[in-house]
């Protein structure tokens, strides 16, 4: 079963990764954006590891590959589902209200 925000949990995870697999994870959450975008070769690099480790890593995250990877990681960034429905909004909450629920919601993560 996919987990719901693939960013979460890589944070979860990565202390049970192994080493090569914990540095892809590393460099993945320090540069999103460049993780979503970056060739194999690429993200080999930065993270100084071969590109069957980021394989590897993409597998023990649960994707199938790294394309899978990296739409599952573009769906995690773009909101997901934590960030959909956060906890304790009500449908007479003021807007300030609704915004300090907002923003709490997404800092918690």
């Amino acid at each position: 079963m996919p987990v719901s925000n693939l960013i979460h949990h890589i944070r979860d995870v990565a202390a049970s990764l192994r080493p090569a697999e914990r540095k892809v994870a590393d460099m993945v959450l320090g540069d999103i954006d460049f993780a979503m975008r970056a060739s194999i070769t690429e993200l080999a690099q930065r993270a100084d590891v071969s590109e069957p480790s980021v394989t590897r890593f993409c597998r023990a995250v649960g994707a199938h590959g790294l394309r899978d990877f990296k739409m599952r990681l573009a769906q995690s960034a773009a909101g997901g589902v934590p960030y959909a429905s956060p906890s304790g909004v009500e449908s007479g909450d003021e807007i300030g209200t609704l915004l300090d629920k907002v923003t709490e919601s997404v800092v918690q993560g």
